[in-house]
């Protein structure tokens, strides 16, 4: 078997397990929490991908680009500075969307969502640095490949 299609054979599996463990959790946290907690659940879950695909926008792909054609070229030198200047503008982005979030949540408190859940947006924030910083280093880890 090529290396190709093996890689391929193996990410195929990956994305259908992720699928397929996605949707059992997310029946067993909908019999679990029942209708209004999971209507809470399912918003945060969508606000958060929407400010990780802020936080990512561009930056994953273009490590990927860079890092893999530093790398054709053995550049050892190149792929540091590229990895510490997409690092950088990975973090300052999350550090801005947090800010953003968290200046919403003080100057308008409803907004976002009720006052008597005004304790999610810091888990809110907590997961989208989390999950950005995942992200950039998934990117990172395929420009090497």
């Amino acid at each position: 078997m090529s290396k190709v299609l093996k890689n391929t054979y193996y990410s195929s599996i990956s994305i259908y397990f992720e699928y397929f463990l996605g949707l059992a959790v997310s029946i067993l946290i909908a019999r679990t929490l029942g209708v209004d907690a999971f209507g809470i659940y399912s918003y945060m879950v969508k606000i958060a991908g929407v400010l990780i695909v802020l936080t990512n926008a561009g930056i994953s792909i273009g490590a990927i680009k860079f890092i893999a054609e530093a790398r054709a070229h053995n550049d050892l030198d190149a792929i540091h500075a590229i990895h510490t200047y997409f690092k950088r503008i990975q973090l300052i982005k999350t550090a801005f969307i947090c800010f953003c979030v968290a200046f919403v949540a003080l100057v308008f408190p409803s907004v976002l969502i009720e006052s008597e859940y005004q304790h999610l947006i810091v888990f809110l924030m907590v997961v989208v640095i989390f999950k950005s910083s995942y992200m950039y280093r998934v990117g990172v880890l395929k420009g090497f490949e």
